[in-house]
């Protein structure tokens, strides 16, 4: 059984002759992952979800493979496998969350059956007489993935879910989505541009610039490539300090702030150790690093 979901090998797009929004770009999402797919605007992560959706037709052959085959030996029979949400979620707002769900369930010729138990997934059971134009951000994210998961698919690809949420219906939709990969065994491909979520949230990262492939691996694996570790400390004045910093690799902020880089994390205690003992009055400390550092050191070098 080929071990990953999804994968592209040297796949190219471009509108017009004058730039390639994908160039040569090979994923390889693994089965059982959450994948975090990330870039700047423009990095051309849509398209390659549009791709891989068929929202797009490939402008080379054999360059997009699920479930281990090419996609366009599959269409139009490889989306029974998939549930997907690309750009804005299509709800009937003057409709309930119940009925919703039902006419999906009468095109795919799914059970009506099936309704209930998606609602109890997605936690609507309560509000499913309720229109949908009545639910919160939240609650209607939830409702479009479960219209993606009526037909029990394999695989789950979301562009931007949690865009425009609240941190009530981040939170619920990142809980749902750790349920379904979990209990579940879906694969989730996942856009943000929200890093601190997909931190919380993936097991893996893509990360793109310019339509090409600047990371792909494990967050451990990200982690092991970007080990520094970026500490602020806040002080009462950063002036009185200045004839004890010796030995300190050490840079000055503002009047307040000292910044240190570390190797790793674990030399913070000990640090902040040296510091106190060396009659640092410290106010504050904050770490910098992880996801959003280390993303930031990858595109800004493009």
């Amino acid at each position: 059984m080929n071990e990953y979901l999804i994968q592209t090998k040297d796949l190219n797009f471009q509108f017009n002759n004058k730039r390639k929004i994908l160039e040569n770009l090979s994923l390889n999402i693994p089965k059982g992952s959450i994948y975090g797919f990330l870039g700047p605007n423009g990095a051309g992560k849509s398209t390659t979800m549009r791709l891989i959706t068929g929202l797009l037709n490939e402008q080379q052959n054999e360059s997009i493979y699920l479930f281990g085959e090419t996609l366009s030996k599959q269409l139009p029979q490889i989306f029974k496998r998939i549930g997907s949400i690309i750009e804005t979620p299509t709800l009937y707002l003057h409709l309930s969350g119940y009925d919703n769900l039902k006419l999906i369930a009468t095109i795919q010729e799914v059970p009506n059956s099936k309704i209930q138990e998606i609602l109890e997934l997605v936690e609507l059971s309560k509000f499913q007489k309720q229109k949908a134009k009545q639910y919160s951000l939240g609650m209607k994210q939830r409702l479009a993935i479960g219209m993606a998961l009526l037909n029990d698919p394999e695989l789950l690809i979301l562009d931007e879910p949690v865009n425009g949420l609240d941190p009530q219906g981040i939170i619920e939709v990142r809980q749902l989505l750790k349920k379904l990969n979990k209990e579940k065994g879906i694969t989730i491909f996942i856009s943000s541009h929200l890093l601190s979520e997909i931190e919380k949230t993936c097991t893996h990262v893509g990360i793109i610039n310019q339509g090409k492939l600047l990371f792909e691996g494990s967050l451990g694996d990200l982690g092991n490539k970007n080990k520094n570790i970026t500490v602020d400390i806040i002080l009462d004045e950063v002036e009185k300090y200045h004839s004890k910093l010796n030995g300190f690799e050490v840079t000055q902020i503002d009047s307040k702030t000292l910044q240190f880089v570390l190797d790793n994390e674990k030399e913070i205690p000990e640090l902040i150790q040296n510091l106190v003992q060396n009659d640092f009055q410290i106010y504050g400390v904050n770490k910098r690093g992880g996801l959003e550092d280390w993303f930031i050191n990858l595109t800004d070098k493009k």
